[in-house]
This record gives C-alpha cells, structure tokens and sequence, in this order.
C-alpha cells in the first residue's frame, strides 16, 4: 500500500500583522476498494502520525469498513514512523 498523494503544507495563523501559530505538516491520502484514508505528520514532530479514516470518498468522510486499506497504511506508516495514532470517536488512540 502506498499514498497516491503526499501534500506538504503550512498554516500561518495570526492577526494584526502577528504570526501567532505555524502548522507545518505532511498529509498522506490512501484509496482502495471503494475506501479513502489519510494520515497527517507535523513536521516538528516528526516522530508521530496520526491516521483519519476510512471514509467513503475524499470529500465524503461517512465512515465506512475497510480493515485491508487500515492495515495497509498502517504498514506503510510503520516503516517511517515509530508512533502511530488513529483518530476516533473519543479522541486519539495509540496504535502497537
């Protein structure tokens, strides 16, 4: 399993003038049989990434199942990441 897109992005946020935060970060999109998911890895802590998903589309994020696209990116991220979270219903939750 591999990400058909790696996006690196950052957000300034501020006002009058003032740089009050800075997100600098990667985002990882996944898609197979009919399922999207997708990871994000700040850049300042590049020792973590934290998987959203699976989703029906891109721009549809009704959850759907796809245990075999999860277990795929989580393959993929354990060879570049030593921690792993998922984002859930209560929150972020560590993944062995």
């Amino acid at each position: 399993m591999e990400p058909y897109q790696i996006e690196h992005l950052v957000e300034v946020i501020g006002s009058d003038g003032q740089i009050d935060q800075i997100y600098n970060y990667l985002v990882y999109k996944f898609q197979d049989s009919g399922a999207y998911v997708w990871a994000r890895a700040y850049l300042d802590d590049m020792g973590t990434v934290s998987i959203f998903g699976p989703f029906k589309t891109e721009t549809d994020l009704t959850p759907v199942e796809n245990s075999s696209l999860v277990n795929g990116v989580i393959e993929y991220m354990k060879m570049r990441y030593p921690n792993l979270q998922a984002f859930g219903p209560n929150g972020y939750v560590k993944i062995p």
